[in-house]
């Protein structure tokens, strides 16, 4: 009987898939950067980019888990000036008002890109140093919004260590079409968001910027709860969100402004390409179609009712298979 509960043991250890957390920070290019790792490191990496002001604890956990158990190692990031990275408000301590003075014409982008105190391409170099402290010689990439700009600077700086780029809610140029998207008759619906995103509560901000950002795809309990997770997530690890940190972001944005758009004919990294054609804050026409047209590999997925934010409907009815048997596939 022993030996039977042995056996039956074994095979029950069998068919549970256990993934590995390791959460850690990296000392890269003279700063800290603090990343999480998912599942086996001996299965190929992807990592996931985010955007602006966003930290690691945003992507949501059933993602992470279905790249994991597609039998990859996924690895998450704050992005210098994020989470508990390096902060570098002490910088430039007047970025929140620099950018307002952008956005009321009274600076102009040339003095607001010149006063960031970091580049793209640095942010660039933290990840693929991060990739060395964790002995990754290639990566897949996933960037969502703005994080699809580190991702083109990857492919264009660093094209052998990536093994494929996904560009989720992004633009071949975000920073201009972010801003074409909200000067198209959009400008009440950007205030109602910036709104949102001030409300005292973290969880009912975000939660109430997400519900905005959906599009037409409804936005389930699951889909706060998520939101709340990541919230209760990021203050168990003592993070402080300020804006300045999004301003300081958005500079090193301006800052690339048609410096690497006219260099896309190089990229031959295999290329998957998803939007929303619900997406308000970044328009589909400025965003996903024209990175299509940009890349020659890319394969492009639109997804029906699905606006900006990360909301599980969309995600588990149409891009997590067109996600996962595009990693797959590259494999084979």
């Amino acid at each position: 009987m022993a030996i039977r509960a042995s056996t039956a043991a074994r095979a029950l250890a069998s068919s549970i898939r256990i993934f590995t957390r390791t959460s850690s920070f990296a000392a890269v290019n003279g700063i800290r950067i603090a990343y999480e790792t998912h599942g086996d490191n001996a299965n190929p990496a992807i990592t996931l980019v985010n955007g602006t002001s966003e930290t690691l604890a945003a992507w949501p956990q059933p993602i992470i888990d279905d790249l994991a158990a597609a039998g990859f190692f996924v690895v998450t990031c704050d992005n210098r000036d994020m989470g508990l990275s390096t902060s570098f408000a002490d910088k430039c301590p007047n970025a929140v008002e620099l950018q307002q003075g952008l956005n009321t014409g009274q600076v102009s982008l040339e003095e607001y890109a010149a006063a960031a105190p970091y580049s793209l391409s640095e942010i660039t170099n933290d990840i693929t140093g991060l990739w060395d402290t964790l002995h990754i010689e290639q990566s897949h990439v996933l960037g969502y919004s703005k994080g699809g700009e580190i991702i083109w600077n990857l492919a264009l700086e660093t094209p052998s260590r990536i093994l494929s780029m996904t560009h989720l809610e992004t633009a071949p140029n975000t920073w201009t079409a972010g801003r074409e998207t909200m000067m198209a008759d959009n400008m009440e619906y950007m205030m109602t968001v910036i709104g949102a995103m001030q409300i005292p509560d973290p969880k009912e901000s975000k939660i109430k910027c997400m519900e905005l950002c959906a599009g037409t795809s409804p936005v389930s309990e699951e889909d706060r709860d998520v939101v709340r997770a990541a919230i209760d997530k990021d203050l168990a690890r003592g993070v402080v969100m300020d804006f300045c940190a999004f301003a300081l972001q958005d500079m090193a944005s301006a800052a690339l402004q048609g410096k690497y758009e006219h260099r896309f004919n190089e990229i031959n990294t295999p290329t998957l390409i998803i939007h929303g054609e619900e997406d308000k804050l970044l328009k589909i026409t400025l965003g996903g179609e024209l990175s299509a047209r940009a890349v020659s590999r890319a394969r492009f997925v639109r997804v029906p009712e699905m606006g900006h934010a990360l909301t599980l409907g969309p995600y588990r009815s149409v891009w997590r298979d067109e996600l996962i048997t595009f990693l797959k596939a590259l494999h084979d």
